[in-house]
């Protein structure tokens, strides 16, 4: 094993100092990691990686190759924030913009940064060290319940613990903070050894607060103490509800009260299993992961210092200009790259003419595929090369031959830089180049890239990270997919700059061209904002190179309980749609959502499906397997048991959504006193595209006919009430879903604007319940015929 020289910031504290859950992790890296092939030095400068808790501080000289961060500041929340926690958590998010590796503690700070940047980061989970927690023997007379948060600011208000004390004036509490009362012992904040005794002198652990981890729940888990917590953070991951304890609805004081009685009833089998739970988590396995995270930091950083480019040529129809293209490759003055040239399916000879100019040269590779557009081909280019920077040439472009090695020295200046680009020339149609200098493209300003005015030219140079994290081309902009990538890119938290007044590319212009196309009003110009948020009055991902309105950082969010749940049942045929509907909600201007994507194909391989691989362009989903392949009743039924949100919405992957399909339905819902009402809109019908309108709620002609489709808004208490979808109704399952809703007491309204759209010419399962009618017909309305409808809930 090879020795990593580390230097680590902050250094630890004695073991008499140890406070926080971040000083005992600090601790222990240093205690043990030497065993691992680290040896920890006192300076960055002669280290081989700099890794820092937090953030990286601003005492430096080098850039942080690693973060370790153990969470954000909650600013989007209502509750009001100090300024210094707007100010940590630009310290943090600047830190994770240079880092080579970003690691967490949990899957649900994890979830913040795949939401905001992009990526999801390495997942260390704390340990134990088992021998300072031995099991005692087992004995429980009377409650004992223990809250030993080591301080009172932000998320650790003890005011929780206070009601809960009050409401429970016979049990006995012990807490480090807080209101003393004939109940309650205060007894402030102690050393990591001190709380140990406490720790096993209570019975039942209190832990209402979000907490990025929990290593305190932990510890009082391995002295056998069940967990009353509330289900947020990462507190639902490490306790399971009924389990090792009992997982309250937060702020919910009377499914607290049911929680601990829960607990004093159970208490000898929570106990055994809170402590069988707890001994999964060992320091051992977490210093592996951060052996094996620093080598991936090491592996990146070499792959930055080698400086190999990938040049990606998509081509289509275009044999008349692609052999300029790769021989302007061929002339640059930088050597360290390859050119991967793909023939998007032309009609021409252009695969020929390709094959023929780089015939004998290792350095291209040549992607021969069925026509899938541009954006499909630069993303297959790029998913085939190797290069940690790429650039992207269009067939009828030329590099001038100072192009690589210019931009090359532009994006290594930092590490923050995801993009950069140069000046151009333009060319005619037989090549000739303007003598007029062209004064385009401008500095990157990001107000005007917002403002649908592109400020970055077609071939340029970006990380192979921004691009993955920013999910690469999307078809649906095309013939401005660049333009809508170069947008994206810096809302991940990249920097975008010109850093040359040189020109460095030639720039075609002819009458076969897109653009060309587009400025004779032969085809309209897409609207390559359409599916980004914050262009459209959402909000700003919490990284995004946008001035903050405070002048500090932007609003962090969370993720964690999410109003509306998305589940997305997805077969074979509608694999490649999916993209549309991922898009769709990813593009919703309000962000209080989640995706349950279940994978019912042959192969169970959607994952990796797509010229970028699903799983790296949309990495907040949630995969699950449908284990019985081919029931779409099924699939969305094990979608639920995944969900978190309040709301549920069936979304077909042939279908998608309109961008305030969650604002307006959230917003009749909150409108509405009525907590047993669910709400559907009308549609789109494609591919004519024409608004659809539902139908009035009415229970009686729900019963003869489907009113709307299966995207709509409702409470998600109301799938279990009514036992979710017939797994033994092969079609149709989703009318019988609806009509079982309003049997049961909820009852329906209509909101009255299209909020998705509904392809008609997609669906086989369609075709088939057409065919199938008339039996149909008879066994759906036959099972409701005679029965009586409960009375209306709510």
């Amino acid at each position: 094993m090879k020795e990593i020289k580390l230097h680590l910031i902050p250094p630890p504290k004695p073991e008499e100092k140890l406070r926080s859950g971040v000083d005992i992790v600090i601790r222990r890296m240093h205690n043990m990691l030497p065993d691992y092939g680290i040896s920890f030095v006192g300076s960055e400068k002669n280290a081989d990686l700099f890794a820092g808790h937090i953030h990286s501080h601003n005492m430096r000289t080098r850039k942080i190759d690693v973060l370790h961060c153990h969470g954000l500041y909650p600013t989007a929340e209502p509750a009001e924030m100090e300024n210094w926690m707007w100010r940590i958590n630009q310290l943090v998010i600047d830190s994770a913009r240079e880092a080579s590796v970003v690691t967490v503690p949990s899957p649900w700070v994890a979830e913040l940064f795949a939401r905001d940047m992009g990526f999801w980061p390495e997942v260390v989970p704390h340990g134990l060290g088992f021998d300072e927690w031995p099991e005692k023997p087992y004995s429980f007379d009377s409650p004992v319940v223990l809250w030993n948060k080591n301080r009172t600011f932000g998320v650790c208000s003890p005011e929780s613990l206070d009601e809960l004390a009050q409401a429970a004036l016979g049990t006995q509490f012990i807490t480090t903070f807080g209101e003393r009362a004939t109940n309650v012992s205060v007894i402030g904040s102690m050393t990591y050894q001190e709380m140990k005794k406490v720790v096993y002198s209570s019975n039942i652990y209190f832990a209402p607060t979000k907490e990025t981890f929990g290593i305190g729940i932990l510890e009082a888990m391995a002295a056998g103490l069940p967990v009353l917590g509330w289900r947020w953070g990462h507190l639902p991951f490490l306790v399971r509800h009924k389990k090792e304890g009992y997982v309250a609805e937060p702020g919910n004081m009377e499914d607290t009260l049911r929680g601990l009685q829960y607990i004093q009833d159970n208490h000898q089998e929570l106990s055994r299993a809170a402590r069988k739970r707890a001994l999964e988590y060992t320091w051992a396995k977490s210093m592996g992961r951060y052996r094996s995270v620093y080598d991936l930091a090491l592996r990146n950083i070499a792959r930055d210092r080698e400086g190999h480019i990938s040049v990606i040529i998509p081509c289509y129809n275009y044999s008349s200009f692609v052999v300029e293209a790769i021989e302007s490759v061929k002339a640059q003055t930088y050597d360290n790259w390859e050119c991967i040239v793909v023939n998007d399916g032309s009609k021409d000879d252009s695969l020929q003419v390709i094959r023929a100019a780089v015939r004998g040269d290792s350095r291209f590779t040549v992607i021969d595929q069925p026509n899938q557009g541009v954006a499909a081909a630069r993303n297959s280019g790029a998913m085939a090369s190797s290069g940690e920077f790429l650039s992207f040439l269009d067939a009828d472009d030329r590099m001038l031959p100072n192009f690589l090695v210019d931009l090359l020295t532009g994006i290594t200046q930092k590490a923050t830089l995801g993009l950069v680009y140069g000046k151009l020339a333009t060319i005619n149609e037989a090549g000739e180049v303007s003598r007029r200098k062209s004064d385009w493209p401008p500095k990157f300003r990001m107000d005007q890239q917002l403002k649908n005015r592109c400020q970055v030219p077609s071939c340029n140079m970006m990380r192979r990270r921004a691009f993955m994290r920013a999910g690469g081309f999307r078809q649906h902009a095309a013939p401005a997919e660049d333009a809508e990538l170069w947008t994206r890119i810096p809302l991940i938290g990249y920097d975008v700059e010109r850093c040359t007044e040189e020109a460095v590319y030639q720039y075609r212009v002819h009458k076969m061209s897109s653009t060309a196309q587009i400025r004779r009003a032969e085809k309209e110009e897409p609207r390559w904002l359409a599916w980004l948020p914050v262009a459209n009055g959402g909000p700003i991902p919490f990284a995004a190179r946008i001035a903050p309105d405070n002048k500090v950082s932007h609003p962090v969010p969370n993720y964690d309980r999410p109003e509306v749940s998305f589940v997305i049942p997805v077969w074979d045929g509608h694999k490649t749609l999916l993209q549309d509907a991922l898009e769709s909600i990813a593009g919703q201007i309000d962000d209080r959502w989640e995706v349950i994507v279940v994978d019912d194909t042959k192969e169970g391989d959607l994952e990796d499906y797509g010229s970028v691989p699903y799983r790296d362009a949309y990495p907040w989903v949630r995969w699950v397997r449908n284990q019985k392949i081919g029931n779409v009743s099924a699939a969305r039924n094990i979608g639920v048991m995944h969900t978190r949100g309040r709301y549920l919405t069936f979304v077909d992957a042939d279908d998608y959504l309109m961008r305030g399909y969650v604002h307006e339905t959230l917003l009749a819902a909150e409108e509405c006193p009525d907590d047993a009402m669910f709400f559907y809109s009308d549609w789109y019908a494609l591919p004519e595209g024409k608004a659809h309108r539902a139908e009035p709620w009415n229970l009686d002609r729900l019963k003869l006919h489907a009113l709307f489709a299966i995207t709509f808004l409702h409470p998600r208490k109301a799938f279990f009430d009514i036992g979710g979808f017939d797994e033994n109704l092969a079609l149709w399952e989703d009318w019988d879903y609806e009509i079982k809703l309003g049997m049961n007491g909820y009852g329906g309204a209509r909101v009255p604007l299209p909020l998705f759209a509904y392809r008609y010419d997609t669906g086989v399962r369609r075709e088939e319940s057409l065919r199938n009618k008339d039996a149909l017909l008879l066994e759906i309305r036959g099972r409701y015929s005679d029965m009586t409808p409960a009375a209306r809930r709510g």
